[in-house]
């Protein structure tokens, strides 16, 4: 309990956190949107239903966080880290995906991405995410 005393008072502290969904299925984004929007410490929340749409928004806006759900570890997933690297935008890349495997973990991990998520997607788990990035960007209480 006091952990999650302390995530909850870090992340209303934060505030400020502006975050880029990236899946293929509209429902899935609106799902998170709204998940996300629950908790303390999101300013704004960007969607993106492709890569190329996700690119354009990381180009034109400030994203904290960018979360990948869609077929992450079929090659659109991995191109969209590599571009996403190749940028070298200050956001970080977390990822969704069902398939949990090592290969794919140690593929993702090598391009950058700071976090893994296994599906289904609680909102625990988004909470959690944001936590981890505050603390490694030292945010602190």
């Amino acid at each position: 309990m006091c952990r999650e005393n302390e995530i909850v008072e870090l992340l209303t502290k934060a505030n400020h956190l502006t975050v880029l969904l990236v899946d293929d299925q509209k429902e899935t984004l609106d799902l998170l949107a709204l998940q996300l929007h629950s908790l303390p410490g999101i300013q704004q929340i960007w969607k993106a239903t492709t890569s190329h749409d996700a690119i354009r928004t990381l180009q034109a806006n400030p994203i904290d966080i960018t979360v990948i759900v869609h077929e992450f570890c079929e090659e659109s997933g991995f191109e969209l880290c590599r571009e996403i690297q190749d940028m070298q935008h200050d956001t970080e890349v977390v990822v969704c995906s069902i398939q949990n495997d090592a290969i794919c973990k140690k593929k993702a991990f090598s391009l950058g991405v700071k976090q893994f998520i296994e599906k289904p997607i609680a909102t625990e788990d988004l909470r959690h995410m944001i936590f981890d990035y505050l603390q490694r960007h030292q945010v602190t209480l």
